[in-house]
């Protein structure tokens, strides 16, 4: 499921209807997939999730909640013995939203905030990773994090965070 609708707002100004236009496409369309393929064998059930979801962004509070939605869904799948995998999307240049929707200065923004820039290729192997992943104990593949090396002066402030103490590089 890779439905993908934002309605950017800080909580505090949030009506109903911003977090339920976001909620919706993701939640409803999931469980109605799951609903459908719910004890077959197959071999991969792949949920599309945001690196916002991972790291937070002020404003998309309703988008982070649909894309925890898929985490807990791909668990339960997982707990009931079939597949399931998220993969949380990080920023791929030159296509899609990214290519259509962000400004240079969004983008630096972003780079400066330790989000590294994906290619097309580069999501095309995370999408194979988290095709294998639906099948192992890691489920869960983030995308899109700089990791800088231990010995180079800037590190992003993630680093730091005990969550991704666990982290592999590929």
């Amino acid at each position: 499921n890779g439905a993908m609708v934002l309605s950017d707002v800080s909580l505090a100004n949030m009506t109903y209807d911003d977090m339920v236009r976001v909620l919706r496409p993701k939640v409803t369309g999931t469980l109605l997939l799951d609903k459908i393929f719910h004890n077959d064998a197959l071999d991969f059930f792949i949920l599309f999730s945001s690196l916002s979801c991972v790291l937070g962004n002020r404003g998309q509070a309703n988008y982070d909640a649909a894309n925890m939605f898929l985490v807990g869904l791909a668990a339960q799948r997982r707990a009931r013995g079939v597949v399931a995998s998220v993969v949380d999307i990080g920023a791929i240049m030159g296509t899609g939203y990214m290519a259509r929707e962000v400004s240079e200065q969004t983008m630096k923004q972003m780079t400066t905030a330790g989000f590294a820039k994906m290619s097309e290729r580069d999501f095309y192997m995370a999408f194979a990773h988290t095709m294998l992943a639906g099948k192992s104990s890691s489920y869960e593949v983030i995308t899109g994090l700089y990791v800088p090396p231990p010995t180079e002066e800037f590190q992003p402030g993630w680093v730091t965070n005990p969550r991704f103490s666990h982290m592999v590089q590929r």
